[in-house]
């Protein structure tokens, strides 16, 4: 299991340094609402990875509702 959850943090942090790249080389992007969604997705997906690191039951409704879909 410990090279898998490796793996996937792994993707995470590739995948948000591009984000970020790209975001960073386009003045203006970060007011777009498509760049808000993907970094809301961002989010979500991290916090689903953490809540079941934490053995936690995914809330989604409860995530939604904090922090939007």
């Amino acid at each position: 299991m410990k090279p898998l959850i490796q793996d996937l943090f792994g993707h995470q942090e590739w995948a948000d340094a591009e984000m970020w790249k790209a975001v960073e080389s386009c003045p203006g992007a970060i007011d777009k609402d498509d760049i808000a969604k993907r970094f809301r997705h961002f989010h979500s997906t991290q916090y689903g990875y953490l809540q079941l690191l934490r053995e936690k039951q995914l809330d989604m409704k409860s995530y939604v509702s904090r922090y939007g879909d």
